[in-house]
C-alpha cells in the first residue's frame, strides 16, 4: 500500500484496499507508514483515501470493481448494510454508496457495478436471480418447481401469484443468516419441509 500511494498508483491503491489492506501501521523500531503520508505527493490519492476513510468491506468498493468482481461479491453473500462502526457518526453501507454512484452516471463500469448492488437489494425476481448466494437459488428454483406443478392443478393464475409473491416473500437476502462452516442458510431449514413436500410429489407423477 505504501509503495503505491508513494508512486501515485490509484488503481492500485483503490484494489489493496478492497482487499483490506491497512491504510495505517503502528510505528514501532521496524518504522511503519500512513498512507496519507506516503501519498502526500498525489493530491487524488489523498482526497481518494479521505473520503473512503469509513469503507470497511470490499463491497464499500464496488465503483472501483471489475463488474465480475462484484456480481461474485454477492453471491457470496456480502451484506449490502453493513456499516463502520463509529460511536461519532453514521457511516455510509455498501448499499447507500451504490445508490449515490447511480443517480445520474452514465452507463461506465463503475455505475454497471453499483446497479447490481441496487438490483441485489431489491426482492427476488428472474432479473437479479443470479446475484443472490447459491443456497437462496437453490431454494428458488424448488420454489419454482413446486409452483409450476401446483398450477398445473390449480390454474395458471397461482403460477404468478407464486411468482410475485410467495418465492419473494421466502429468497430474502437480508432474513437469512449463514452457518459457520455451512453453505445453507438458516432460514432455507425452515422451508426444507416444502422440498420434501414437491419430492413426495415426484413432480407431476
Amino acid at each position: 500500500m505504501a509503495y503505491a500511494c508513494e508512486n501515485g498508483y490509484l488503481d492500485v491503491v483503490q484494489i489493496l484496499s478492497s482487499y483490506g489492506a491497512r491504510r495505517t501501521h503502528l510505528r514501532d523500531a521496524m518504522g511503519g507508514y500512513f498512507a496519507f503520508e506516503a501519498a502526500a505527493g498525489h493530491s487524488h490519492i489523498v482526497q481518494w483515501l479521505a473520503k473512503t476513510r469509513d469503507w470497511c468491506t470490499p463491497l464499500h468498493h464496488a465503483s472501483v470493481l471489475p463488474v465480475a468482481r462484484v456480481i461474485s461479491l454477492l453471491r457470496a453473500g456480502a451484506r449490502l448494510h453493513h456499516r463502520k462502526r463509529d460511536p461519532t457518526k453514521l457511516c455510509v453501507s455498501p448499499l447507500e454508496l451504490a445508490r449515490e454512484n447511480t443517480e445520474g452516471s452514465e452507463a461506465s463500469q463503475a455505475s454497471q457495478a453499483c446497479r447490481l448492488v441496487v438490483l441485489a437489494s431489491q426482492p427476488w425476481c428472474a432479473l437479479n436471480h443470479h446475484l443472490f448466494p447459491d443456497p437462496l437459488r437453490r431454494l428458488a428454483k424448488w420454489l419454482a418447481l413446486l409452483g409450476h406443478h401446483l398450477s398445473q392443478r390449480y390454474g395458471r393464475q397461482l403460477a404468478d401469484i407464486w411468482r410475485m409473491c410467495v418465492i419473494p416473500m421466502v429468497v430474502d437476502r437480508q432474513q437469512c443468516r449463514f452457518r459457520a462452516g455451512s453453505q445453507v442458510p438458516s432460514k432455507v431449514g425452515h422451508y426444507l419441509k416444502i422440498h420434501q413436500f414437491a419430492e413426495r410429489l415426484q413432480w407431476g407423477a
